[in-house]
Parts: structure tokens; sequence; C-alpha cells
């Protein structure tokens, strides 16, 4: 390329003033790293025994897909309505992405194929940092 002259005095080639530009449009479009995402998982187990097989599987697969434990169980303190005397996990994954790739992994698959025969279960994925445009639709 052909030198032009830069802000500082020296000289670029067209070809690196060009780069440069472009690093700078990338640099502004980048939002930051992306949000933690949180699985919740509200889980009454009635097979204690089979549950441990599934407990002992797990830690390994959240490993592999950057997630930890936030919660494992423990006393759950309603703040309001009734009461809440199942078990609770919160797992806290990277990203929204991670969350999802975790529970599709074969891995856990099978796991979890041990919660199913010793529980029943509501899991549910939110991403960190979403924000609520208005109300509910519901109005709750």
């Amino acid at each position: 390329g052909t030198p032009a002259s830069s802000p500082g005095g020296g000289l670029q080639t067209g070809t690196a003033a060009l780069r440069a530009a472009h690093v700078a449009t990338i640099s502004k479009s980048v939002k930051g790293p992306p949000m933690p995402a949180y699985v919740v998982a509200m889980i009454n187990v009635h097979d204690p025994e089979t549950y441990r097989e599934y407990t002992a599987r797990t830690p390994a697969t959240l490993a592999k897909h950057g997630g930890r434990f936030v919660t494992r169980g423990g006393a759950v303190t309603a703040l309001e309505g009734d009461g809440f005397d199942a078990r609770m996990v919160i797992l806290e994954f990277p990203d929204k992405a991670s969350a999802e790739a975790w529970y599709a992994d074969p891995e856990y698959v099978q796991a979890r194929t041990f919660r199913h025969a010793a529980s029943t279960a509501q899991l549910f994925v939110l991403q960190e940092g979403a924000t609520e445009a208005g109300a509910p639709a519901n109005g709750s």
C-alpha cells in the first residue's frame, strides 16, 4: 500500500490503516463478556439411594461445561408464600449456551436417568442481566 500520515506524524501503509480502522469498528461492536446463566432445579426425591447415583455423576458433567454448584440442597426459607420443603439446587454456567450444552451432554443425559427414576423435578434456566421490558402479560 501507499504510505499515509498517521496522527502521531509517523507513516502507515494503506493496508495497516484499513486494518486499524477495522479493529476499531469491531471493538465498538463487542458488548463485553457473556453474562452467566443459572439453572434452578426444584426436586422431590422419593428414592434417596438411586438419587445418590445421580449426584455422584453430576459434578464431572458440570465441570466439563464450566458449571458450578451455587447451592446444592439445604434448607430453603420462605420469605413470602408457602414454605418449600423439597430439594433446591442452583447451578451457574458461563452463559446460557453452556447450560444448554450441559443439559444435552450425553454423559448428563445418562446421569439424569437416575434422577428421573428417583425423583420428580422442575428445571429452569435463566440468563443473568435479562431485563424486563414491562409488566408480565399475565399480570403477575
